[in-house]
């Protein structure tokens, strides 16, 4: 042979290229056909959400707000944009989780925030919850709230926290106050936290508490006990601090000029 030599032509049988053909028919049409069973299952009424089940504390939230989904493929609703606009509309709502349960209800579970504290800012009473949660903005103040004062604060944003120590400090002690018991009797009206060190609480009955952002448990503790002994003159005595070793009873001076 030559160097020229001629390439070998490959022939290919007419029936393996019609084979080739049919299968690749029968596999666009198993296809076709797994698409469309698919579609029909994924939009089939059995998967039309029929039922949205909130909980009964969530009761202000608005049907406008969800009704969107009610009739739509449980396999088509976004949760997480869901869940998204409800945190942003609803600062009051917690730990939301919004729930598929098959084959048609769809779940929303949350925590409520509850008011726990009120800040003034710009002149507007703001709300807030026990984490710092912003929760609403009035120009009326709750009498059943004690008012956080002695912090700057220029901005505020409906469901975002207010951070910072002196908010931490504040938030801390309020926490601790509320549950101790022995102090149910005395509700705080505010609690000025100008300085950590020294943290003025004001009882309704305009009894000063000083205290400092170290050891808070053992001091509110220490506080309920002495205010519920019922053997402290509390007319005569206008600050206890509690920040030292040994509580401090600060008298009440106009009571004492008058005794004298």
């Amino acid at each position: 042979m030559g160097p020229m030599a001629r390439k070998r032509q490959i022939k290919i049988s007419p029936s393996i290229i019609k084979a080739v053909i049919v299968l690749l028919v029968i596999g666009i049409v198993l296809i076709g056909m797994y698409f469309f069973v698919m579609n029909a299952f994924l939009n089939s009424d059995i998967f039309k959400v029929k039922m949205i089940k909130i909980e009964p504390a969530l009761n202000f939230i608005q049907y406008r707000d969800i009704g969107a989904i009610r009739g739509k493929s449980i396999f088509k609703v976004n949760l997480k944009e869901i869940q998204a606009n409800l945190t942003a509309k609803y600062p009051q709502m917690a730990e939301i989780r919004i729930i598929k349960e098959y084959p048609d209800q769809i779940s929303i579970e949350a925590k409520k925030r509850l008011p726990f504290a009120q800040i003034m800012v710009r002149n507007k009473v703001v709300v807030l919850d026990q984490k710092g949660v912003v929760l609403s903005e009035s120009l009326k103040a709750d009498d059943r709230l004690p008012f956080i004062v002695g912090m700057k604060v220029s901005y505020v944003r409906t469901g975002l926290p207010l951070r910072g120590p002196q908010m931490a400090c504040a938030l801390d002690i309020l926490r601790y106050y509320r549950i101790e018991k022995a102090l149910t009797a005395f509700p705080l009206t505010s609690i000025n936290v100008a300085n950590v060190s020294e943290v003025f609480l004001t009882l309704n009955n305009n009894l000063v508490i000083k205290v400092d952002k170290d050891n808070v448990e053992q001091k509110i503790k220490l506080l309920g006990f002495m205010l519920s002994r019922g053997d402290l003159e509390l007319s005569q005595i206008k600050y206890i601090d509690l920040r030292f070793k040994e509580p401090i009873l600060g008298k009440n001076d106009v009571l004492n000029k008058k005794g004298t």
